[in-house]
Formats: structure tokens, C-alpha cells, sequence
């Protein structure tokens, strides 16, 4: 399982460079570790809510409220956050002031 604290308020480290593709999908370029990922459609989307200022469950919700039609978008996403923290490509954030976990 992915390291709980950099899936609270999921946000991108600043040294991956996301290029968005003509055709919606993304690459992502770890500097840091020389390394490519190519996402999906929705994996664009999914990252792109990596900012830190959205928790887990709020990203989940929103992109299932873009895609009402996809029943198993909420899994997908979840799969995609753990897939970014399992590859390092998320760094942690202190949660926004006000937060109170749940």
C-alpha cells in the first residue's frame, strides 16, 4: 500500500513534468529519476487534481461527478493516486489550515 501521508492531499512533486498529448493523454517526466509514465485520458485528469489542495475522497468524488456514466471510476482513480505515490512522483503536503481528518 501506498504511504498514507502522500495520499491525504495528494500533490505532484514540482520536478515532474507533465506535457499534455494532442490526444488527452499525458506524459509525465521524473527528472529527478530519468524516468517517463504515460497516462491515460483519465490519468490526465486524475493528476491534474494533484495540487495538495483536494483530499483523496474529494478527487475520487469530483472526477465520479465528471463521469457519472463510469461505474468504476472511483477504483480507477483510487488505482492511479497509489500507482503516483508507489512511484514517488507525489510529495507531502501539510493539510490546508481548517482541514480536521475524518
Amino acid at each position: 500500500m501506498s504511504p498514507e501521508h502522500l495520499l491525504d492531499h495528494p500533490r505532484a512533486r514540482d520536478d515532474v513534468e507533465a506535457h499534455l498529448l494532442p490526444d488527452g493523454t499525458c506524459l509525465l517526466v521524473d527528472l529527478a529519476a530519468d524516468e517517463g509514465h504515460v497516462l491515460s485520458v483519465l490519468g490526465a485528469l486524475v493528476w491534474d487534481y494533484c495540487d495538495g489542495t483536494m483530499s483523496r475522497d474529494a478527487i475520487v468524488a469530483e472526477v465520479a461527478a465528471l463521469l457519472p456514466q463510469e461505474t468504476t471510476v472511483g477504483d480507477e482513480v483510487r488505482q492511479f493516486l497509489d500507482t503516483f505515490a508507489e512511484r514517488g512522483l507525489l510529495q507531502s503536503v501539510a493539510a490546508p489550515t481548517g482541514y480536521e481528518p475524518s
